[in-house]
């Protein structure tokens, strides 16, 4: 698709995705220890999972896989909305996975193992990771300087659903 989305912030472009070294896409966040101990942090990223689990327990993928003193992973499906209005909306099941590891002075959340299943109901509708979908190579112009418009349009919204679910932690962290 030769059609791009042109967005007016750089935080969208080149280099806006890490992927690990096996080209996993990820977004980490670590939160230091400070007025709050490794075991407050762990508690507040730990109730934030559950409440996103039962917020979303309709779609039953959404629960805790493993939870121990030193690790929480969960996996967490949610609408993510592209485009949300009174008569009419746009939007896809963002599916991940919710991992929070205490490290030495800090608590670290890393959403990683991110896939989409987007318009199921329709002839068009797909499953895509994001490895093969929202990064550089696949969801950006060739000069690099636009977003493609239907992996851009993914890209662009996963960073900000993302970047808003570390928002609400942090607001909770308070």
């Amino acid at each position: 698709n030769t059609e791009t989305l042109t967005l007016s912030s750089s935080k969208y472009l080149e280099g806006a995705i890490s992927t690990t070294k096996d080209g996993v896409v990820f977004f980490e966040k670590l939160f230091p220890v400070g007025a709050k101990s490794k075991q407050q942090i762990f508690d507040v990223l730990k109730m934030y999972a559950e409440k996103k689990i039962s917020e979303t327990e309709e779609l039953e993928i959404s629960r805790i896989l493993s939870d121990s003193n030193d690790t929480l992973v969960a996996t967490i499906c949610e609408p993510m909305y592209f485009k949300k209005k009174k008569w009419e909306s746009d939007s896809t099941l963002i599916q991940y996975q919710y991992f929070v590891t205490p490290q030495d002075s800090s608590v670290s959340l890393r959403i990683w193992f991110i896939s989409y299943c987007y318009e199921q109901g329709r002839a068009y509708g797909f499953n895509y990771k994001a490895e093969e979908w929202i990064t550089d190579k696949y969801a950006l112009s060739k000069d690099k300087l636009s977003l493609l418009k239907l992996p851009g349009k993914f890209r662009s919204k996963t960073i900000d659903h993302i970047t808003g679910i570390f928002n609400e932690i942090e607001q909770q962290m308070r």
